[in-house]
């Protein structure tokens, strides 16, 4: 159940962080690049309480590297309309 809470958690902090470092990208608004630091903050918060509940570096190195794949995919599709190629 933690396991499942953390992944939640992570990918809600990495499409926070990545739509605020987009709109950032896009319009240079503060409050964008502040909501960038903070997402990519508690991204790495739960990275290293992952590790102290005694996650595995592996598995959590392809579980983020996932989960940070995915919420990129999501953003760019679903909100930006940007298309894969």
């Amino acid at each position: 159940m933690m396991l499942l809470t953390q992944f939640i958690l992570l990918f809600l902090c990495y499409i926070f962080g990545d739509f605020c470092s987009k709109e950032y990208s896009i319009n240079g608004k503060l409050i964008y690049l502040i909501g960038t630091f903070a997402g990519y903050t508690a991204i790495t918060v739960l990275w290293l309480y992952s590790i102290t509940e005694g996650m595995d570096i592996g598995k959590g190195s392809v579980l983020f590297g996932l989960v940070s794949s995915f919420s990129g995919l999501l953003i760019g599709c679903a909100i930006y309309k940007e298309q894969l190629n």
